[in-house]
């Protein structure tokens, strides 16, 4: 996982620039940063039938986890015959991504076949219908690449955690996650154990530990979910080969996919000195805040100190208020330095760490915003994407003189429709976001043409 980021953004690189700015003013936050793809969770229970969807509401939060009930297609439940999803069905699905799209929102989303998602066993289709149902599935969920955090696998199983049922062996899962993986778009498709995704690749933890998963390779996009995290020595059957073991290999697996679930138990794994490391070794990006609660009470009533290690501007803040300010990604801006000449091109450079416990994982837009003293946009720019890399080169330049002082802002986002852009990310410093146009404030022009904070 990567520590730290070093983003450098040149705009116009110009060999005659003849004045320096230099500021590391820039004041790491304690404050929560709602990002894409990364906090606690509420779960919405989705209940899809031929006729349409029913939901739970939908909580103000960054991220969702739609729990989705197929169960009325299998002859099972519905005491006919399996059927494939019919369009009414798909196209309010659609519907619902759309809004939470519009709303700026992330949701990790998971299939089952347990009515009502109340501990039902042995209620799924048949294999065939299944696959035929990821096929359906596919060609809605390939439309919100940003919207969808995950796929955590489901299909298999009460609560679609791939377990208990009899149909739930690992070559079925195996048949599940290739699926998934063959019928999205480098979606992140979430397995419930290690052993599960080792007999996908066919291959025994001796041999997967000397060799990290490749691009290229089937299975790159593979990752875990866990719905007993921290709750046992094994979490519940999580790990069952070597918990050491498998956890170093997720942890070198994890650095480009996402990682979460929920707890289901207090236990000595859920102490702060155990809980932080193994969270930032694995990358944690999201968790349930509804369950359990025992656990989010626990972390409530524990505090962060030197002890667990040495982010000095979060002693005395709970363990709870920490995790949530450190799941996924988290960018602090520590300098930023430009070169320039007065209304002509300038080189900007940004020096920015990564404190998260995960990182960047989908690939986002840079753009300069260039505002007036009120904040109202005169002109922006797209400067390149960026796909977490150390550092990351575009060229522009400055604002003729006769626009008077302005702001220069940086958006980072992942998606522009019809004008609007969604999923930017608030850079984890105090006073630079600003909600009016969803932007990250760096430095102002003044009306001499001199750059300063």
């Amino acid at each position: 996982m990567l520590k730290a980021l070093a983003i450098i953004l040149i705009v116009a690189v110009n060999s005659n620039a003849d004045i320096t700015f230099f500021s590391d003013d820039f004041i790491e936050s304690t404050s929560h940063m709602k990002n894409p793809d990364e906090g606690f969770y509420h779960p919405v229970i989705v209940e899809i039938t031929p006729t349409g969807i029913n939901y739970d509401k939908i909580y103000p939060e960054q991220m969702y986890h739609l729990r989705c009930d197929l169960s009325q297609f299998s002859k099972v439940v519905n005491g006919d015959k399996d059927k494939e999803l019919t369009q009414t069905a798909l196209d309010q699905i659609d519907g619902l991504l759309a809004q939470i799209r519009s709303e700026n929102k992330n949701a990790v989303i998971r299939f089952g076949y347990d009515q009502e998602y109340n501990g039902h066993l042995n209620q799924e289709c048949s294999m065939s219908m299944i696959e035929t149902h990821i096929k359906q599935l596919g060609n809605v969920l390939n439309k919100y690449y940003h919207t969808i955090s995950a796929i955590e696998a489901g299909m298999l199983g009460p609560w679609g955690e791939m377990h208990t049922s009899n149909m739930a062996t690992e070559d079925n899962k195996a048949k599940v996650f290739r699926w998934w993986l063959e019928n999205t778009n480098d979606f992140p498709v979430l397995a419930r154990t290690p052993k599960a995704m080792f007999h996908y690749f066919g291959k025994s933890i001796d041999e997967m530990e000397k060799e990290a998963v490749k691009p290229e390779d089937e299975g790159y996009f593979l990752g875990l979910f866990n719905d007993c995290y921290l709750s046992s020595d094994d979490d519940v059957g999580t790990y069952v080969i070597d918990r050491t073991r498998e956890v170093n290999w997720l942890s070198i697996q994890n650095g480009h996919m996402p990682f979460g679930g929920e707890t289901c138990a207090v236990h000595k794994k859920s102490d702060l000195g155990y809980a932080i490391p193994e969270m930032r070794k694995l990358g944690l990006s999201y968790l349930n805040i509804e369950y359990h609660n025992d656990v989010i009470s626990k972390w409530k009533n524990l505090y962060y100190d030197s002890s667990l290690g040495d982010d000095e501007i979060f002693y005395g803040m709970s363990g709870f208020d920490y995790i949530q300010r450190h799941m996924g990604y988290r960018l602090v801006i520590r300098s930023v330095q430009v070169n320039y000449q007065k209304g002509g091109e300038f080189e900007l450079t940004m020096k920015i760490d990564n404190v998260g416990f995960g990182n960047l994982l989908k690939e986002k837009m840079v753009v300069i915003i260039y505002t007036n003293m009120n904040n109202e946009i005169i002109s922006r720019k797209n400067l390149g994407n960026y796909k977490g890399e150390s550092e990351l080169i575009i060229r522009g330049e400055l604002l003729a003189q006769d626009y008077g002082a302005y702001k220069v802002f940086i958006k980072v986002y992942g998606l522009r429709e019809n004008n609007t852009d969604y999923y930017y990310i608030r850079f984890a410093n105090d006073n630079i976001y600003n909600e009016q146009i969803n932007a990250n404030y760096i430095f102002q022009v003044s009306s001499n043409g001199e750059i300063q904070k």
